[in-house]
């Protein structure tokens, strides 16, 4: 496997907006970098904090911790199943959580729905799940 060097947007002329910030995004991902695509999106949140869609590429390819939880069995996942087939038509472009066949949030961005479910106990194992756009389904 050949190894790829992308070179930061430091050593480069600086964008002077995020949408042609964003593209050089692609360079990273091409070359399977996503360690680099996530500094160099953390770099561009620090320059653009307000920008949706970089908050958006930094959720989608740093979204957190995930858990695993040794000698304890998994519960199931049917209803949130049942429900995304039935209902995520109706949510395109958007992150919900569920917790069985109950909704309990749907956000346009990742960040708003852990808020969420952070004002929620007991909800800590709520299914998050990212429903494409309408092209999707």
């Amino acid at each position: 496997m050949a190894v790829h060097e992308v070179v930061p947007s430091s050593s480069q002329e600086a964008p002077g907006d995020p949408e042609e910030a964003l593209l050089r995004l692609r360079d990273f991902l091409e070359v399977s970098d996503t360690r680099g695509a996530v500094a160099y999106l953390r770099e561009l949140a620090g320059r653009w904090p307000d920008s949706e869609r970089v908050r958006h590429y930094l959720n989608v390819l740093d979204p957190g911790p995930a858990r695993v939880l040794h000698g304890q069995r998994s519960r199931s996942f049917d209803g949130e199943r049942a429900w995304i087939k039935a209902h995520a038509h109706e949510h395109p472009g958007r992150w919900i959580a569920l917790y069985g066949e109950e909704l309990l949030a749907s956000e346009p961005t990742l960040v708003a729905v852990r808020e969420i479910l952070r004002q929620m106990p007991g909800r800590e194992d709520a299914l998050v799940f990212f429903v494409p756009g309408t092209d999707w389904w």
